[in-house]
């Protein structure tokens, strides 16, 4: 309707009225099908362009806030841990727990907790969920690496069931570590406690 509006230099609210009865062939319908789909991947990558560019933008920014920031990052891993540890780590203080799908987050909260205390790597242990159609040992394997956590120190894993709608693409499962001493857990939470109050 676009077309014929364009070329006959009318509304298509007109064409639309003057064409309404009118039955598409086969031919047609493919037709107009193809330019939907045309369209539709027009769309999808100016999108997916835009999207690049904010993320390009983001890094950049992100990339000069570090060089100027480095220097404070350091002395205040301690305070980025006991952050990240409060948003999505236990809030009980039996015993550090965390539980995570991003593998360089885990990995992140894991090297903070290795450098900010000095700790028995034997209290480490991990659970793995995963789903049914997950290889268990490949995924295991895969979460060792990200933490340095022997597979010995896995305990059983935690296999929750799928729908079989859809598999989440690169989705490697979810790990839990738990490191069992109360007092890191007790001054994790009393440090990020702190910090929310002295900026609240």
């Amino acid at each position: 309707m676009s077309e014929i509006a364009t070329q006959l230099k009318v509304s298509q609210g007109s064409i639309s009225l003057w064409t309404k009865d009118i039955v598409l062939s086969s031919e047609a319908q493919k037709r107009i099908h193809s330019i939907v789909l045309s369209r539709r991947d027009a769309v999808a990558n100016t999108l997916r362009k835009k999207k690049r560019n904010r993320l390009e933008l983001a890094d950049r920014v992100a990339t000069e806030e570090m060089h100027l920031g480095i220097s404070f990052l350091r002395p205040n891993m301690f305070s980025l841990l006991a952050m990240i540890y409060f948003c999505e780590g236990n809030k009980n203080d039996s015993n550090v727990g965390f539980t995570n799908s991003d593998p360089e987050l885990m990995r992140l909260f894991i090297q903070l907790l290795r450098k900010c205390f000095s700790l028995d790597e034997s209290k480490f242990r991990a659970c793995l969920h995963a789903h049914d159609y997950h290889d268990i040992e490949k995924q295991k394997k895969f979460w060792s690496g990200v933490t340095d956590i022997p597979l010995q120190q896995f305990t059983r894993t935690y296999n929750k069931k799928s729908a079989h709608v859809f598999k989440k693409l690169g989705y490697q499962g979810c790990l839990r570590v738990n490191y069992y001493d109360a007092h890191v857990a007790r001054v994790l939470l009393a440090f990020a406690k702190k910090l929310m109050k002295h900026y609240s």
